[in-house]
């Protein structure tokens, strides 16, 4: 059995279960802010595989802060650790929260093959998605989903940033 790439295994899932989203791991964001993001995450990183969520301070994330969510990844779970309140805006509070217990169940599928692709690539990459869940059908995201290391260097949580815009045709 070939081995697959993780994101070669999303873009296919994804196509076998209708999501509306494509990852770009090109990382041709059209958002200024998730390029300045990306950047940030990389110079945090350093010469590290992955950067770990404690090397993320206020003061360097200030501008970003309103539009960024830290996702932590226990077990099959996701928990969402902070949640920006330009996320808020769109979707309610989900700090604290598990994906589980806020997005559909047919649509959680797609969202953990999001995250776990993130986590598999062990890079950051960048979604594109014609939004289904919250009532924001009208909408589209461009996110930019980055992985952090745990104490021990492994792929463990996600740093995400989401701009929201109109639907793209």
């Amino acid at each position: 059995m070939t081995a697959h790439h993780p994101i070669d295994t999303y873009a296919a899932r994804a196509l076998r279960g209708g999501w509306p989203t494509a990852c770009d791991p090109q990382l041709e964001f059209r958002a200024g802010q998730l390029v300045e993001l990306l950047g940030i995450w990389h110079s945090v990183r350093g010469d590290r595989t992955l950067p770990e969520r404690r090397d993320f301070s206020a003061r360097t994330l200030k501008s970003h802060l309103r539009d960024l969510a830290f996702v932590e990844r226990s077990g099959a779970r996701y928990r969402v650790g902070y949640y920006g309140s330009g996320l808020v805006r769109y979707s309610g509070d989900l700090t604290g929260k598990h994906l589980d217990e806020v997005i559909p169940a047919h649509q959680l599928e797609a969202w953990h093959a999001a995250y776990d692709t993130a986590l598999s690539a062990a890079t950051p990459l960048r979604f594109v998605s014609q939004l289904r869940a919250f009532r924001l059908e009208h909408m589209s995201a461009e996110s930019l989903v980055a992985p952090l290391a745990d104490a021990e260097g492994r792929a463990a949580a996600l740093l995400i940033s989401v701009v929201y815009g109109p639907r793209l045709t």
